[in-house]
C-alpha cells in the first residue's frame, strides 16, 4: 500500500498494533526508526494536523516521503526489531543513539573461562565481544531475558561466581547453567558460548543446524536427557527468530506495510 504523507487517510491505513516504524526520504534514505505499542497512536503523534513536534523532528518530517511499517507480535519485539533497524541503517535522526556514547551494549567477555553476558554503557578495548548500540536500557533487557533461556550464559559477577556454593535462582528457572558449581563442562559451556554469538551476529542457520546436528548424536548414544535439553533450547531458538526476524537476520519474514 502507496500513500503520500500528506495525502488524506494516512492514519486511518496504519495498524493498531506494535511495530517499528522507519521515516524515509525520498531517496529512500531512513531518517528516523521507532517502535510502537500502538503504530496508529503513535503515528498519530507525528501526522495529525494539531500535532507540534519539536523542532529536529519537524526537519526530519519536512524531509519524509514515506513510512514503513514492520509489525511485530509485542512490544518487546518491537523494542528489539528497532534496535537492528537502527544499527543497520544508523539513521540521521536518531540522534540520541549517535551521540550519546553511554547507549547499552551487550558484552560477551572473553577472559574468563566460563565468560558472561551482560549490559553495558560502554565499550571498551578489553578484548571482548559487544553487540549493538541497543536504543535503549528496555530494548537491550528485553534482549538478554529472551536470550538466557536459549543459551543460559552467567550474567553472574565473577565475584559471585567464585563464592558461590549451590545454583541460583537463575540455574533453577532454565535460565544459567550453572558453571559455578559445575553443572556444566568447560567444553559444553564454550559450545552455549559460540552458539549465543552466532545468534547475535545474525547467523541462525547454521546455529540451527549445529544444535540438530547435536541432538541427533545424543539421541543416537542414547543420551536423551541431554537430547532433551538441546530440543528445548532448539525450540527457544526458533522462537526467537519467529518473534525477531529481523534480529535473527531472515528478512524474508518481516510483516511490512510501506506507506509512500
Amino acid at each position: 500500500m502507496i500513500l503520500d504523507l500528506e495525502g488524506p487517510d494516512v492514519l486511518a491505513r496504519v495498524p493498531a498494533r506494535p511495530g517499528v516504524y522507519l521515516f524515509r526520504a525520498a531517496d529512500g534514505i531512513v531518517l528516523y526508526v521507532g517502535k510502537a505499542k500502538a503504530l496508529r497512536q503513535r503515528l498519530a503523534a507525528y501526522l495529525r494536523p494539531s500535532a507540534e513536534p519539536a523542532p529536529k523532528t519537524a526537519l526530519m518530517l519536512a524531509r519524509a516521503r514515506r513510512v514503513e511499517l514492520v509489525l511485530t507480535g509485542s512490544e518487546k519485539e518491537a523494542l528489539l526489531l528497532e534496535a537492528a533497524l537502527i544499527k543497520e541503517h544508523r539513521p540521521r535522526y536518531n540522534v540520541r543513539l549517535r551521540d550519546d556514547k553511554a547507549y547499552p551494549f551487550l558484552r560477551l567477555s572473553t577472559g574468563h573461562p566460563f565468560p558472561r553476558l551482560t549490559v553495558v554503557r560502554r565499550r571498551r578495548p578489553d578484548g571482548a565481544l559487544y553487540f549493538g548500540p541497543y536504543p535503549s536500557a528496555g530494548a537491550v533487557r528485553a534482549t538478554l531475558r529472551l536470550l538466557a533461556p536459549a543459551f543460559r550464559l552467567r550474567s553472574c559477577s565473577d565475584h559471585a561466581f567464585r563464592h558461590r556454593r549451590r545454583p541460583c535462582l537463575q540455574y533453577q528457572i532454565g535460565r544459567c547453567s550453572a558453571p559455578c558449581v559445575g553443572r556444566v563442562s568447560r567444553e559444553a559451556y564454550a559450545a552455549q558460548v559460540r552458539e549465543a554469538r552466532l545468534f547475535l551476529e545474525g547467523r541462525t542457520a547454521p546455529l540451527l543446524r549445529q544444535l540438530r546436528r547435536r541432538m541427533a548424536a545424543e539421541a543416537e548414544a542414547l543420551r536423551f536427557e541431554a537430547a532433551a535439553e538441546l530440543r528445548d533450547r532448539i525450540r527457544a531458538v526458533e522462537s526467537l527468530v519467529e518473534g525477531q526476524a529481523v534480529v535473527a537476520g531472515q528478512g524474508a519474514r518481516w510483516d511490512v506495510v510501506g506507506l509512500a
